[in-house]
């Protein structure tokens, strides 16, 4: 067996690769989204690195005072992290989106751990020394809205 390559390695992997999986304009973005968690990837953090990566490519152009490439560009624009300040009111823009979307994301996370069996709440109190009936009644109160409110919210669902 001869030895190939990168470049020859390189190609028969993404030959391969979409002779299994299909070519990458045949999966959404949120499919991809979906089976990179699902694999285990953190996306933020793959995000950064990707960031990181483009960016110390881009340094090279800079250094040479060469013009960065379109697709080198318009990649770190794209992938440019959430926590700097952005450049203009477009990145502005795309920054609260994320930060929109990301809030929205984790509060139907929130919602999706509430259990649905019956709601049972542990009365320990009422057997305690030194509790008087007005205490139990103030406790039963605390109980009785949390329950309430934590239905309302199943029931948003």
């Amino acid at each position: 067996m001869r030895k190939r390559t990168l470049e020859e390695a390189r190609n028969r992997i993404n030959r391969l690769s979409e002779g299994l999986f299909g070519s990458p304009e045949d999966i959404t973005t949120e499919e991809a989204e979906t089976l990179l968690t699902e694999a285990g990837v953190d996306l933020e953090r793959l995000h950064d690195r990707l960031y990181e990566r483009l960016h110390k490519e881009a340094e090279r152009f800079w250094t040479e005072r060469k013009e960065i490439p379109a697709l080198l560009k318009d990649a770190l624009s794209e992938l440019r992290p959430l926590s700097v300040n952005p450049r203009s009111d477009a990145e502005l823009i795309r920054q609260a989106r994320s930060n929109v979307d990301r809030i929205v994301e984790k509060a139907k996370m929130i919602g999706s751990l509430i259990p649905s069996a019956p709601l049972h709440f542990a009365e320990s109190y009422r057997n305690k020394k030194g509790v008087t009936q007005q205490d139990r009644e103030k406790l039963d109160k605390v109980r009785s809205a949390l329950k309430s409110k934590l239905e309302s919210i199943r029931e948003k669902k």
